[in-house]
């Protein structure tokens, strides 16, 4: 057997959603999601798989399938309320909307296992834009820590993502979930990132903390 490196669809094999033709040449492509990106690996008809394509869309497990009609395959997720799809608009390539959020990483389980913290809004000036937090423990203290640089420092038996800019000490709710919801301010450069992540004091966690996955949102 001779294998092929061509990169990683994603960390569980769940990510794989379907072999599909997704460019339109006859042959069997793989099609997959990690956490708010879709991977194309596209067969070269020689018995392996093209570089990947990479696209950013919503988090959800996917659906590979053809939304408007045309023959190719396209793929659909979620991301809480919304639907969001990338159209495949050539041989090659899907035009996805583009979110300026991507997982980082690194959450720590505790009662409900590891909490999701997601982003939502397209981080433009005026525009709304929120974070919302999942699967963490229910009524239970928590604290939003924001920064513009990654620490990936050990804290509490996990790893704290943000080097710690701005501290809110906040609360889940009885659902175990959080919200929060605000406008994007002006001023703020292209290309700037910004991590966070929420640490949930959580008594069924190693060490009494859970925390969310590090999460980036990074300017457009």
């Amino acid at each position: 057997m001779v294998t092929d490196a061509c990169g990683g669809l994603g960390y569980e094999p769940t990510d794989v959603v379907a072999f599909a033709d997704a460019t339109g040449d006859g042959l069997p492509d793989v099609v997959g999601v990690n956490w708010g990106q879709v991977g194309v690996l596209a067969s070269d008809g020689l018995g392996g798989l093209a570089p990947m394509s990479r696209f950013r869309i919503g988090y959800d497990p996917p659906l590979a399938l053809d939304v408007n009609g045309d023959g190719r395959v396209d793929v659909v997720t979620l991301y809480l309320i919304d639907a969001w799809s990338a159209k495949n608009v050539s041989r090659t390539s899907l035009a996805a909307h583009i979110t300026p959020w991507s997982d980082v990483g690194y959450a720590h389980a505790g009662v409900e296992g590891k909490p999701r913290l997601m982003g939502h809004g397209d981080m433009v000036a005026g525009q709304p834009c929120s974070i919302d937090l999942i699967k963490a423990a229910a009524s239970a203290p928590a604290v939003l820590i924001v920064g513009a640089n990654p620490a990936l420092m050990p804290l509490k038996q996990g790893t704290l993502v943000p080097a710690p800019d701005v501290v809110v000490f906040l609360g889940t709710s009885a659902s175990g979930d959080l919200h929060l919801q605000t406008t994007w301010p002006g001023g703020v450069p292209s290309h700037f990132d910004l991590f966070l992540q929420v640490w949930v004091k959580d008594p069924a966690a190693t060490a009494g903390w859970a925390s969310s996955n590090g999460l980036r949102g990074a300017v457009p």
